[in-house]
């Protein structure tokens, strides 16, 4: 997990002169600077190449705290206990693993509110540089529900291992599907190369299935401006709607839920939907859940830079 500051480029214009004459280079900078680059200037006689001038200056910058706060987290974007159709009951397990050195919190964001200081926490830490497993996650918060999840490390930077599924509980046993940790700086566009450096992901769920049913989702991440598209599977129309989502924020369902107040169409065999964040940051997702065994299963965006390795990092 990386943590971003906005910093300070400096450029050094050199000029060419006749004579050698002495360099230097005076920078000041804030006492409380967090970090700090080294930069070489480096000035050349083009009449004489061996009259150089050479001076090294370190610039420092501070650390951007709101977009600390945004990026240096884990977002696990949609866990819960609740009861669905066809008598599923959905739960959350959370499985973590550090050391002594790594603490932080487990932040609950009920789903439909914007997130908040005040939302329900439990603290985390190693120690004895064991695992800490949560077989429902909900139980350990002492609510029921649906929401998202932060993780936020405290005094460090490092996340701990991570390994998060969503099931259903049956007489049989669970049916379920192991759901990745997010970086937010990656849906931020802060990670990806410069030709991609964009915050506008999306993610399409084609021609659903019969026998299943499919709920839409976005965890945004700043004040966000989502497009829902739909192609019905008869040909005969398509539904374009836009809706705003508040800044850590979960929105997940129908089509109708997910853009409340707007009424939409249910969802179809046969049809393509798409949800597409096209301003702000967020993460779209879909969920794919088996009408006969409520078996269930997620499907985010897969960006342009993921290394898969990173999720259990």
């Amino acid at each position: 997990m990386h943590c971003f500051a906005r910093c300070l480029v400096v450029l050094f214009l050199c000029v060419p002169v006749a004579v050698h004459a002495t360099c230097t280079v005076s920078l000041t900078a804030p006492t409380d600077a967090q970090s700090g680059q080294t930069y070489r200037v480096i000035a050349t006689n083009t009449a004489n190449p061996s009259d150089l001038c050479v001076a090294e200056a370190t610039v420092l910058v501070h650390a951007d705290p709101a977009l600390d706060r945004a990026t240096c987290r884990g977002v696990i974007p949609v866990v819960g206990t609740t009861g669905g159709l066809n008598g599923s009951l959905f739960k959350t397990s959370l499985k973590l693993a550090g050391n002594e050195t790594l603490h932080g919190r487990l932040v609950f964001h009920p789903i439909g509110k914007p997130g908040s200081d005040s939302d329900p926490s439990i603290s985390y830490s190693f120690p004895a540089g064991d695992v800490l497993v949560f077989d429902d996650l909900m139980s350990a918060f002492g609510l029921t529900g649906v929401g998202s999840l932060d993780i936020i490390p405290e005094g460090t930077i490092q996340l701990p291992g991570v390994e998060a599924r969503i099931y259903n509980q049956s007489a049989q046993g669970t049916f379920g599907t192991m759901e990745p940790v997010m970086f937010p700086a990656e849906f931020f566009g802060l990670e990806r190369p410069p030709e991609l450096q964009t915050p506008n992901v999306g993610v399409t769920a084609s021609r659903i299935s019969e026998g299943a049913r499919v709920n839409l989702g976005i965890r945004s991440l700043a004040d966000s401006s989502v497009v829902l598209f739909i192609r019905h599977a008869d040909g005969s129309r398509s539904t374009l709607q836009k809706f705003f989502v508040a800044a850590d924020t979960l929105l997940m369902g129908t089509p109708s839920q997910l853009a409340a107040p707007y009424v939409l169409p249910d969802l179809l065999p046969g049809d393509d939907v798409t949800l597409y964040v096209e301003s702000g940051a967020g993460i779209p997702f879909y969920t794919v859940t088996d009408n006969r065994t409520n078996d269930p299963a997620i499907n985010f965006p897969v960006l342009g830079d993921v290394n898969l390795g990173r999720y259990n990092n």
